[in-house]
C-alpha cells in the first residue's frame, strides 16, 4: 500500500529533483545522483504541492524556449532577407562587369561570368574519368585456353622479329646473322 506523502514546504533538495525531471531525467538516474530510493522520487511526485510547483516551472520554461524561438525565426527571418538582399546587389554588379558597364578587367568579367553560371545551376565543365573494373570468373578450361592463346600467340611472334621494308627477318635468320643489309 503506498504511503500518503504530503510535504508543507519545499527544500532545495526538492528543487534540484525538479530541474533533473524538467531536463528529462528518469527517476532511476535521480535516484542514483542524490542517493534516495525510487519510491521516495515517487512520493515526492505524488505530493501536491511538488505537483503545482513542477508544473508552473514547466509552464515557465516552456514559454522561455516559445520566446527563444520566435527570437530565432525573427532572426533567421532577417539574416535571410538581408542575404537576399546582398545576392540581387552582387548579381547587379556581375552582370554590370560581363555587360561592359562597369570599368574592369577582362579577368574579372570572365571571373564574373563563371560565377553568374555556376550560381544559376550552370556549374564549370570539369574533365571526368571514366573507370571501369572488369571482373571475370574463370575455370580451369578457361586457364588453360587462355595459356594455350598465349603460347600460340608468343610462337607467332617469335617467327616474325623485323619487318623492313619488304623484307621479312624471321628469328632464324637474325639467330645465324643473316640479316639483309638496310
Amino acid at each position: 500500500m503506498a504511503k500518503d506523502y504530503e510535504i508543507q514546504t519545499l527544500s532545495s533538495r526538492h528543487y534540484r529533483i525538479m530541474d533533473y525531471m524538467l531536463a528529462g531525467w528518469k527517476l532511476v538516474d535521480i535516484a542514483k545522483t542524490l542517493s534516495c530510493t525510487t519510491q521516495n522520487l515517487q512520493d515526492l511526485k505524488g505530493s501536491v504541492l511538488f505537483q503545482d510547483e513542477l508544473a508552473q516551472k514547466r509552464a515557465i520554461l516552456d514559454s522561455q524556449v516559445g520566446e527563444s524561438l520566435a527570437r530565432s525565426v525573427s532572426d533567421a527571418e532577417y539574416v535571410n532577407e538581408r542575404l537576399a538582399q546582398g545576392a540581387r546587389r552582387a548579381v547587379e554588379k556581375l552582370v554590370g562587369f560581363v555587360d561592359g558597364t562597369d570599368d574592369c578587367s577582362p579577368s574579372i568579367a570572365r571571373q564574373a561570368a563563371s560565377d553568374i553560371l555556376d550560381r544559376s545551376g550552370y556549374p564549370k565543365m570539369t574533365k571526368t574519368e571514366n573507370t571501369q573494373n572488369n571482373i571475370f570468373v574463370l575455370d580451369q578450361d578457361d586457364l588453360e585456353r587462355i595459356e594455350r592463346t598465349i603460347e600460340l600467340d608468343c610462337e607467332q611472334e617469335s617467327k616474325i622479329i623485323v619487318k623492313s621494308g619488304t623484307e621479312t627477318v624471321t628469328d632464324a635468320a637474325f639467330e645465324s646473322g643473316s640479316m639483309p643489309e638496310q
